[in-house]
């Protein structure tokens, strides 16, 4: 039950019934929440294997991560894409209770070239007028 299955690889979760995490529809923990596999763990999990004289390999690409966090400081709308701009998609910032907006895009896992994108920024109603770029490299 601790060991959930990623598509980077294994990794743990605290203890059985964890509710300790984002809500299912993504809200802030208040009180009561879903509980979600820590990259800390697997760590562990690797170091542990690596001490046993087994391969850490499959915990190491499970820490590589297969998702990149845009995160502001105010509600925004993303116009990003994949693949040079041959299509674009749009998706909107959620809320945290520390004021920070933020989106979580998934990156495939090999890696596909980079993830280009700008902001479209809800509160003002403009545009950031420049693209930003992140790499994404495979294991």
């Amino acid at each position: 039950m601790l060991k959930v299955d990623t598509p980077n690889g294994p990794c743990w979760r605290r203890y059985n019934h964890d509710g300790y995490g984002q809500r299912e529809d993504g809200g802030p923990f208040v009180g009561y929440g879903k509980g979600r596999a820590w990259p800390l763990l697997t760590g562990e999990r690797g170091y542990y294997e690596l001490a046993a004289g087994q391969a850490p390999g499959p915990y190491l690409r499970a820490l590589e991560g297969s998702m990149l966090r845009i995160q502001a400081g105010a509600p925004f709308l993303l116009h990003w894409t994949r693949d040079n701009w041959g299509t674009a998609e749009d998706s909107h910032s959620s809320p945290t209770a520390l004021g920070i907006e933020y989106l979580d895009i998934a990156t495939p896992p090999k890696g596909s070239g980079p993830i280009r994108f700008t902001f479209f920024w809800t509160d003002a109603g403009c545009w950031e007028g420049r693209d930003f770029e992140v790499a994404v490299r495979g294991s």
